[in-house]
């Protein structure tokens, strides 16, 4: 078996001495609100990305919690963001919205009408309280019963969480709110989980329990 860990990992093992560094600072003349409805894999993404600074990049990677800074150059403007699976909340806002009954229900009702309503709710939530994103849904599987968090996990069944994510997500997103889909793989544990989590398990595992969730 093989453990990975942050106090363990040698990242020069992988660097690619043949690797290029990416464009940074380019004046493409693109903004953001100029690719509204761009595919994602459209190359004005690129584009857009390279009018990036490497200080722009570390703003939004090293600030990015709970909501997003701004970048002037391509009109990016901050924005909001709140958690909670099972009902709206935030770290720094002291505004919040009602609990819900823990994810795992809603799955049990096999009911996606159901799902796609409550996602709707929460994006009229969190426009009452200027928060433009949402830390979620979580989408662990239930493989373990030590897990911290399968309150806010659909089932230990990857299609179900699957299908029943996707239809809360579909009416979080059609009422304007940005969903962060989290917890998707491999957290079968809360405590140490950003350090030291341990999870047992091969690659079929992975492929047939796990990532048939996304």
């Amino acid at each position: 078996a093989d453990y990975a860990s942050a106090a363990t990992f040698d990242a020069a093992k992988y660097d690619d001495p043949n690797a290029v560094m990416p464009t940074t600072g380019a004046n493409n003349g693109l903004k953001l609100a100029d690719l509204t409805g761009v595919a994602y894999d459209d190359p004005k993404w690129e584009q857009l990305l390279d009018e990036l600074t490497v200080n722009d990049l570390f703003s939004l990677t090293a600030d990015g919690g709970y909501h997003t800074v701004g970048v002037e150059s391509i009109g990016l403007s901050a924005t909001e963001d709140c958690d909670g699976p099972t009902g709206v909340h935030s770290n720094y806002n002291p505004a919040a919205g009602p609990s819900y009954p823990g994810t795992v229900m809603l799955a049990c009702t096999w009911n996606q009408p159901l799902a796609k309503a409550r996602g709707e709710q929460i994006a009229k939530e969190c426009a009452e309280i200027n928060c433009t994103g949402w830390y979620a849904p979580a989408m662990n599987i239930h493989r373990s019963a030590f897990g911290g968090r399968n309150f806010e996990y659909y089932s230990e069944c990857g299609v179900l969480s699957g299908l029943t994510a996707a239809a809360e997500v579909s009416g979080a997103t059609e009422n304007g709110l940005i969903c962060y889909v989290k917890h998707f793989a491999f957290n079968d544990q809360d405590n140490y989980r950003q350090n030291n989590i341990c999870t047992w398990l091969n690659e079929q595992s992975a492929r047939e329990i796990y990532l048939k969730a996304v």
